[in-house]
């Protein structure tokens, strides 16, 4: 109704500035983006002069992911009025958004003068979070909980941070406390399925994890699902089964393991995987379908729908009955045979390395080391090095007498992983694709782990329920690396002593 209003009254009176910039934020609200853009240009023409009109264009944009012209617009509604609160807002966030935090502080601090309200403390936590600063985030979200004991943003940021620093009995009393005061809030869910599934609870855990793709960014990628009911592990004989795969590499490495159980239940099963992986996945026992992801994917009536991380929910899996038919991915041997000149050595052990994963990962610079850190085991004689990581080419000039054979700008697809891991007698890798992939292959894996590790790795304990032939190394206290590196030059005396 407010929209045909507002419609109208723009029809009747194009040069209505505000009517403009009212309706831009209402079609924002219903994620009609380009008509919020639209309608905020044209709130502009009309009152060029009017310092809201220029805050509300600069939400539309950091909806748009457009933050160098967001910051123009937010500098140009503080421009007209200096003190206008949301502008110091918007510029925060699209100083945030585009990486450039430190930037961030300098119009939220005012902000924070102007209004020291709740909303303005979650705003404060979000930027310190994404500057490392966790403590001075704990503090900011509890002054916003202090200042509005019904803050469910509050609530849900800190159930993250005190996951992210081992805190888990607390991130589950604020996860839950999000839930108690938003039902539907799919952020506070999954914030609480992350404590619940690194402590062990797995029952509660898998549940709230699903809430994973009702945030409205994943359901983007997928709009074909809101068509198909979820699968939760029932018989769907003359049916077909769609498995997406919209999170990591690592994640549907780890859950294709279900596949072969999946088939036993019915009808056809179609795989989605992005396509670095479809080569690896080429030979999969239980699919019968291959798909790259795509948005406009073909479904029908007869089809039901589980992401690939909703299989251990689909299956009630619990500590004791992880599925493990290990190994279940493989090398294909002309890819074996293609890279086996590469990886010829004389040394005792061949080791392959990877030092960082994906720099987009929220939890990157937590769970990635620089490769100067494997430098350090270069004293360790009679090794021979292979480099696995993409990218971070940079480092490979600046690694001392490390001496390392750098692979990875070789290497295709995880089908080129594959075979490389099948001629290795170790990896050693900090938490990404590889450790899955080898441990999904049966090879012998080192994870080295951040202190607050990913959920799936759980706490306090050196083995993996996921893959029998992985270790696991912990940092001790939150960035501690060099204990850890510590224990693998330990570890790697002794094993190379034995064989």
């Amino acid at each position: 109704g407010a929209i045909l209003a507002y419609e109208a009254a723009v029809v009747f009176a194009p040069d209505f500035a505000e009517a403009h910039s009212n309706l831009g934020n209402l079609y924002l609200q219903i994620g009609r983006r380009d008509d919020a853009l639209r309608a905020c240009t044209a709130a502009i023409r009309g009152r060029p002069d009017l310092a809201p009109v220029y805050c509300n264009l600069a939400t539309v944009l950091i909806d748009l992911q457009r933050y160098d012209e967001a910051i123009a617009a937010s500098e140009a509604a503080l421009r007209l009025a200096p003190d206008l609160y949301e502008a110091h807002v918007n510029l925060c966030e699209a100083y945030r958004r585009s990486g450039r935090v430190r930037e961030a502080l300098r119009p939220l601090l005012r902000a924070i003068d102007l209004r020291p309200d709740r909303d303005t403390y979650v705003h404060f936590g979000v930027a310190a979070c994404d500057l490392d600063a966790l403590d001075i985030a704990l503090q900011a979200n509890r002054r916003a909980l202090e200042l509005d004991a019904t803050c469910v943003d509050a609530n849900c940021n800190l159930s993250w941070l005190y996951y992210s620093t081992g805190r888990h009995a607390e991130a589950i009393a604020a996860g839950a406390a999000a839930i108690a005061l938003r039902p539907d809030y799919a952020y506070a869910h999954i914030n609480l399925a992350l404590s619940l599934l690194v402590c062990g609870d797995f029952a509660r855990g898998w549940e709230e994890f699903i809430w994973m793709w009702r945030v409205p960014a994943r359901r983007a990628q997928y709009p074909y699902l809101d068509r198909l009911r979820l699968w939760n592990g029932e018989e769907f004989a003359g049916r077909q089964l769609l498995i997406t795969v919209d999170q990591g590499y690592g994640d549907a490495i780890q859950m294709v393991r279900y596949l072969p159980a999946v088939k036993a239940r019915g009808g056809r099963v179609i795989l989605e995987a992005r396509a670095a992986l479809v080569p690896l996945f080429a030979d999969l026992a239980g699919v019968d379908e291959l798909r790259v992801h795509s948005d406009t994917a073909l479904v029908s009536d007869d089809f039901v729908q589980v992401p690939v991380l909703g299989l251990p929910r689909a299956f009630g899996t619990d500590l004791t009955s992880i599925p493990a038919p290990i190994p279940y991915l493989h090398a294909q041997p002309e890819h074996v045979e293609r890279w086996r000149p590469r990886l010829q050595s004389q040394a005792r052990l061949r080791v392959g390395i990877v030092w960082a994963g994906n720099p987009d990962h929220e939890n990157d610079r937590r769970r990635s080391v620089g490769l100067e850190d494997f430098a350090a085991l270069g004293g360790i004689n009679d090794i021979a090095w292979f480099g696995l990581q993409k990218g971070r080419d940079e480092e490979l000039r600046s690694c001392g007498s490390f001496t390392l054979d750098p692979l990875g700008a070789e290497i295709g697809d995880f089908a080129d992983s594959a075979a490389i891991l099948a001629q290795l007698d170790l990896v050693i890798a900090v938490d990404t694709a590889i450790v899955h992939l080898a441990g999904a292959m049966g090879l012998p894996v080192w994870t080295l782990l951040p202190f607050a590790p990913d959920w799936r790795w759980m706490l306090d304990r050196a083995d993996s329920p996921w893959y029998p032939t992985m270790r696991l190394f912990r940092q001790p206290s939150a960035g501690d690396w060099a204990s850890v590196f510590a224990a693998v030059a330990r570890e790697l005396r002794a094993l190379k002593a034995w064989k």
